[in-house]
């Protein structure tokens, strides 16, 4: 409805989505403490009263916005047999990335370091990962090999995908997420070695050969002239 000047009211609904992503903007550049109301408010092209309006403050401010973000993941995952454990996953994290670039930087790279809200990051990680060793475990044996390959898989393709937001371009997205499955790949490749590792040290324990640093060293102090 138009007002007496003519300009047309916002609905709240479009008004709170227009304070959430200045909001979003706002706060990807500086953090939760480093950002103000006056800085939110400037961003989003109205004033702290208009904000306070809908929201309570500052924190309310943010929660909700990593409410928003983590609750559009879970919908981009549920329908992924693997849980986002898969190059269908991998796709789901960057469409999210795109819809929300602020919101997706402010979970992973801002709240995941911040006591207060690193929770948010903290619970889809662990279901992605949770996942993640699931599908994993019919390759990897070595109980502490599939541990660190399903983290580090997801912290990997996280980080991936900030990079691209960073410097990236949205026309080469398809090519972007066909080079996300090196990251995986790459894991499972140094999975086999951490287990080899595993493997070859218990034959050393066991009394077997021992590593070629300490042969090495057991040569040089009994090798004379």
């Amino acid at each position: 409805m138009a007002g007496a000047s003519g300009r047309r009211r916002m609905p709240r609904a479009e008004r709170v989505q227009q304070v959430l992503a200045a909001a979003a903007r706002a706060f990807a550049r500086g953090g939760f403490a480093a950002t103000s109301m006056d800085e939110i408010a400037a961003e989003a092209g109205i004033s702290k009263l208009m904000i306070y309006r809908d929201f309570e403050g500052k924190r309310e401010l943010y929660e909700a916005i990593l409410e928003s973000v983590s609750r559009r993941l879970q919908e981009k995952v549920r329908d992924d047999p693997e849980g986002g454990a898969s190059r269908q996953g991998q796709v789901a994290l960057l469409e999210v990335a795109r819809e929300q670039p602020d919101a997706f930087m402010l979970l992973f790279r801002h709240a995941a370091r911040e006591p207060e809200f690193a929770a948010y990051a903290e619970r889809f990680a662990a279901y992605a990962v949770d996942k993640g060793e699931r599908r994993l475990a019919a390759d990897i044996q070595d109980p502490v090999a599939l541990r660190w390959t399903a983290r580090m898989a997801f912290r990997l393709s996280v980080e991936a995908i900030i990079a691209w937001l960073e410097v990236g371009d949205a026309a080469r997205d398809e090519a972007f997420a066909a080079a996300l499955t090196a990251p995986i790949s790459w894991s499972r490749q140094a999975a086999a070695l951490v287990a080899g590792e595993a493997a070859g040290a218990g034959r050393g324990a066991r009394g077997g050969s021992a590593p070629a640093g300490q042969r090495g060293a057991r040569a040089g102090a009994g090798g004379g002239s």
